[in-house]
């Protein structure tokens, strides 16, 4: 307990000096004019949606920064009263923990045979590649170049504190953000943006690799992580200008932080270092981290309880959770105070339904969509993961050695657990939030496998023959098919790069849109190559209350009315339309992209 009251000491000290950095000598005149600049921009991302006001005030102000000061003055005279021979005494044996931990890493790499070690040598290429190719071969999509638009390029102070627009993953945005202030003026925006998912994400990847064959064993740890790193949607994400690759590697720290946990108290210093930081690190990047850490913490009080000192260790867990809380939460007060509570907890795109519309749409949803878009095919996978999650467990206790239960059991209640609260939520939510389902699906999946090898005294190379077969198979099937889906990305970018270009060359005084996609994406492309914004400014069905010379619109869309009596084709590329008056089409011509 003495070392869990000095991390969160500690934890509450770096977030109150970080903090205190953003707004400590930042005047209340100068964080109202950069939110209010923030919000209204913001109104072009989230149209038709309205953005909520936002909720600062003098007052407000006051109390956030009293709060920072409060929190820096108590974590100090914590960490004095912890007394400095305690505190160097604790970072001794942490330090002992980091030590023996890369000591048996060493060990275990060193046991690997020699085709072990070039299988992970191969495997982590293999994701690595992979993940290089997409990064070179996708284009920056909408929801990026939204994250990069309202959250990066208006500072630090704006990031930790504006969420009116629901798309602020806030920690992996400062790090962005950071590396773009710190890189050449010449760099490019974003590939920089998509760094940390690239490099970070397979750090933490390739971490949990070597800790997943140490805890389990070498051949469930490549299969279960090569299938998930080969998965659609987490190639998407692992390079994506976004936080869900980083929270994927938060859930895997704090998933093997919690093994070790429940475990018993050896290496419990590290262990709770890791998972509060990843914790922390997860819930600041997306709050839906609150999935994982509700199912991994109920699995870590679930498995002390029995154990020797176990009321004491589940003591420790609850504290543990409430201290990643707390410092949660004074991390997200700038977002509370100056945004609004409401702007955090209630996301206009996911909205709480009805009881009867939940729960008439709960199974085809979740079961059979969701399960679509993170598995595959529902005809083959829905089945299966009813029969891994039903009868697996049980399989699992049987047939296999008794130190894999406990992962398997961590496995199960972590896939499951996010079902009461989505029940209590009554809502829809997106599949991406729950993606990380798929690795402890996948480690289900394989702890099975090798049960079944070992039950039936398969032999080693048949059993790495098959599943290499299965995972080449999966690779050379969903890898392709995910590569297709660039071209509609990619297409997109090349659309609004010509219309970017057309726009400018006859410099325009006003262009109106119903198209929020080109609205977004025609500032982006000038934010990042630093050029003046074009005057796009969206419209609804209402006529504009200043004449413009342009209306953009989709091919197959009907002109709104006040624009048809005098609107003739001005320019077209693909599926994109340019009208404009009479009067001044007649002087322009009819433009067409080349080749059209």
């Amino acid at each position: 307990m003495r070392y869990l009251l000095l991390l969160f000491t500690a934890t509450v000290l770096l977030a109150a000096l970080y903090l205190a950095g953003l707004y400590a000598f930042t005047p209340y005149a100068t964080m109202r004019a950069e939110l209010e600049a923030a919000n209204q921009q913001g109104w072009a991302a989230i149209a038709p949606l309205a953005l909520p006001r936002l909720a600062h005030t003098a007052t407000r102000y006051a109390v956030l920064r009293g709060t920072i000061g409060l929190a820096l003055v108590g974590a100090i005279g914590g960490l004095v009263a912890l007394g400095r021979q305690r505190i160097r005494r604790e970072a001794r044996y942490l330090g002992r923990d980091i030590r023996l931990v890369a000591l048996a890493l060493n060990c275990f790499w060193h046991r690997l045979g020699r085709g072990e070690q070039w299988t992970a040598g191969i495997v982590l290429l293999l994701i690595l590649g992979v993940r290089c190719w997409f990064q070179t071969h996708s284009a920056f999509n909408p929801d990026e170049a939204v994250s990069c638009d309202y959250f990066v390029w208006p500072g630090a102070r704006v990031t930790a504190s504006f969420y009116t627009l629901p798309n602020n993953h806030i920690l992996y945005n400062l790090i962005g953000g950071t590396l773009l202030r710190l890189a050449p003026a010449n760099a490019n925006p974003e590939l920089l943006l998509r760094l940390p998912s690239l490099l970070l994400g397979f750090v933490g990847m390739g971490i949990a690799y070597a800790m997943l064959a140490r805890l389990i064993s070498f051949r469930v740890a490549t299969f279960s992580l090569g299938f998930m790193e080969l998965a659609p949607e987490t190639i998407v994400y692992s390079i994506g200008a976004r936080g869900y690759g980083l929270q994927m590697a938060c859930v895997y720290a704090l998933f093997l932080a919690v093994l070790v946990l429940r475990r018993g108290p050896a290496l419990h210093r590290l262990a709770w270092t890791v998972a509060v930081a990843a914790s922390v690190a997860g819930f600041y990047l997306i709050p839906t981290f609150i999935y994982p850490f509700l199912g991994l913490g109920f699995g870590l009080l679930a498995g002390v309880v029995g154990q020797p000192h176990g009321k004491r260790r589940a003591a420790h867990g609850l504290v543990g959770g409430g201290a990643i809380l707390l410092v949660t939460g004074l991390l997200y007060l700038p977002v509370g105070l100056l945004s609004g509570w409401s702007a955090l907890l209630a996301n206009p795109y996911v909205e709480r339904l009805t009881a009867t519309h939940f729960w008439t749409y709960f199974g085809p949803y979740y079961l059979w969509g969701t399960v679509g878009v993170l598995l595959g095919s529902q005809l083959v996978m829905v089945p299966a993961l009813l029969l891994l999650i039903s009868g697996g467990l049980w399989l699992i206790r049987r047939w296999a050695p008794a130190a894999w239960w406990p992962v398997a059991a961590l496995a199960w209640t972590t896939t499951l657990t996010p079902l009461p609260l989505m029940i209590l939520q009554q809502v829809f939510a997106p599949p991406r939030t729950l993606h990380y389902v798929v690795f402890f699906v996948l480690l289900l999946a394989i702890l099975l496998f090798e049960a079944a090898v070992r039950h039936v005294r398969l032999t080693g190379r048949l059993a790495w023959l098959g599943l290499g077969l299965l995972l080449t198979a999966y690779a050379g099937y969903r890898v392709p098919r995910q590569a297709d889906t660039l071209v509609v990305d990619r297409a997109f970018r090349n659309q609004a790069l010509h219309v970017d270009h057309w726009l400018r060359a006859q410099r325009p005084r006003r262009i109106l849109t119903g198209l929020n996609g080109y609205n977004l994406y025609l500032r982006h492309l000038a934010i990042v190559r630093r050029q003046p914004l074009l005057p796009v400014r969206l419209v609804g069905e209402n006529p504009a209350t200043f004449p413009s010379d342009y209306f953009m619109l989709m091919r197959g869309r009907t002109l709104p009315a006040w624009v048809r009596p005098s609107a003739v084709l001005a320019y077209e590329y693909d599926q994109l339309l340019i009208y404009s008056p009479a009067t001044f089409a007649d002087k322009q011509g009819l433009k067409t992209a080349p080749g059209q």
